[in-house]
């Protein structure tokens, strides 16, 4: 259904969030202070990890603990990782077509129709540009490295670092 050049950019960008994600998990670890080895506050953060909205919620609480420099930066974070939700569900989880005519990528994709996971689901069909595919990843990247500054930061601030 794709060419191997829209498959290797979509892994791109799915493994880039996946790394975004992961270094959020970690910012929030650090700056409430989680001791991975005890296993309540492990099991508990590791829950945190299954949705990224929580962790974008859990990252605007955390902010609350460091320097207003950083504390500042999170909300920012929080604030992106929440925009781009859709286009990130999208990526992971859409049909993809590629229209030979245009040019251009079609997506289709269902999304729950407001806050719960049942109930009414609304259809989403999206058209994008090459270029429009190649500023997301660019975005994505340098979201990553805003999250990996970020939580390099706190990990200076605290003397703390991830616990894995």
């Amino acid at each position: 259904m794709l060419p191997a050049s829209i498959l290797l950019k979509q892994g791109i960008y799915i493994q880039t969030c996946a790394h975004i994600e992961i270094a959020i998990w970690n910012i929030i670890e650090i700056a409430k202070g989680y001791d991975m080895n005890d296993d309540d506050q492990r099991i508990a953060h590791l829950k945190r990890k299954m949705s990224v909205y929580t962790m974008a919620k859990e990252l605007h609480d955390a902010a609350r603990e460091p320097h207003p420099s950083i504390a500042i930066r999170m909300h920012a974070l929080a604030n992106r990782v929440e925009s781009g939700l859709r286009n990130r569900n999208m990526a992971a989880h859409g049909a993809w077509f590629l229209d030979k005519n245009s040019g251009y990528l079609k997506v289709e994709h269902y999304f729950p129709n407001g806050p719960q996971r049942h109930g009414d689901w609304r259809r989403d069909i999206g058209r994008y540009s090459p270029r429009q595919v190649d500023m997301e990843i660019e975005a994505a990247d340098l979201l990553l490295r805003e999250a990996c500054e970020i939580r390099d930061l706190l990990e200076k601030a605290t003397n703390r670092t991830s616990g894995f």
